[in-house]
């Protein structure tokens, strides 16, 4: 009963300001059409000193004279006496109904709480099988992660991967890849780029591989549905063969990297590197369909194409890794 009849005396008091307003607006008019708004809101004050009753008829002639600037004029009438805020956007709000005001800004704790804070670390593991046509063929199980950390204009990617698989006492595939790149941006879209990756795989006919680059990369585009980068540079390849010899060339990378955010719980992506060396070129095209399933876990579908234009003998030139993964994201 109390709250009621407060709020009828709260209306009742509102409607006199306006009818008081009406009164003092020809006055008031002249003077909102010459004043600045750093004026009105020193002539504010002077009519605070007067009272708030006085300040608030003043507020509502002034809006009533000028009403396109209804927001600026509350804004001026508050910042001459920011203890009645609440009062002046009530009053403002009551008096015009029509009238659409700025929203009171808030604290600043409480915009930066809103705000999305940018990810520093994001990274998952993959685990599943796969089917392995090529130098060998059988069905084995992998292993992979997928690390990034992003601190501003540098950012450092990780990449790693285990294929394994044997049939009885025999092993039939047993590779391990890493990699590593870091990149620092030099504008919005173009950037400076290292990479540095290591393969060993026993049925590639190399002990093992080990290459490096470093150039430029461009951001093509970086919508949040599309994004497709390129980058290129020189570099070096270093590679033992099972058998004890050594290949060492220099080498040109151009690759590219495509994430399509299908929808919200879908996403494809391509990447393409092509390695070309003075002996050999190697290549690698990698497809993948990634779809959430439940919370951090995912399901992946992909297939990986992985090409040698000169192996060493007894080697073939393509092969072929399709998997299907669950995926779990450490984000």
């Amino acid at each position: 009963m109390l709250r009621s009849d407060r709020s009828h005396i709260r209306n009742a008091a509102l409607a006199v300001l306006a009818l008081a307003a009406a009164s003092f607006a020809p006055a008031a008019i002249a003077t909102a059409q010459a004043a600045t708004m750093p004026q009105m809101q020193a002539s504010f004050a002077e009519t605070r000193a007067q009272g708030r009753a006085a300040l608030l008829s003043r507020m509502i002639a002034e809006i009533g004279a000028r009403p396109d600037e209804a927001s600026a004029i509350l804004d001026a009438a508050i910042a001459a006496s920011p203890a009645d805020e609440n009062i002046l956007r009530a009053t403002a709000s009551a008096a015009f109904p029509q009238t659409e005001f700025a929203a009171a800004p808030q604290p600043a704790a409480e915009t930066a709480a809103k705000e999305e804070k940018p990810r520093i670390f994001t990274g998952e593991v993959a685990a599943g099988a796969n089917v392995t046509s090529g130098n060998t063929d059988s069905t084995a199980a992998s292993l992979s992660t997928a690390l990034q950390w992003d601190f501003g204009k540098w950012e450092v990617e990780s990449n790693g991967s285990l294929e394994y698989a044997s049939d009885g006492d025999t092993k039939t595939t047993q590779r391990y890849y890493l990699d590593s790149t870091v990149r620092r941006d030099l504008n919005e879209r173009l950037y400076a780029f290292g990479f540095a990756s290591y393969t060993d795989d026993q049925f590639s006919g190399y002990k093992y591989e080990t290459a490096g680059n470093a150039g430029l990369g461009y951001r093509i585009y970086t919508g949040k549905v599309f994004k497709l980068d390129v980058e290129a540079g020189p570099g070096y390849r270093y590679s033992e063969l099972t058998n004890g010899g050594v290949e060492t060339e220099p080498t040109a990378r151009i690759a590219s990297g495509l994430v399509w955010n299908l929808n919200d719980n879908a996403k494809l992506t391509n990447d393409i590197a092509v390695n070309v060396g003075t002996d050999k070129t190697i290549s690698t095209d990698t497809l993948a369909l990634t779809t959430k399933l439940i919370g951090a876990l995912a399901a992946r579908a992909s297939v990986e194409l992985r090409h040698n234009s000169a192996p060493p003998a007894g080697s073939e030139e393509l092969d072929t890794t399709s998997k299907l993964s669950l995926v779990y994201s450490l984000n």
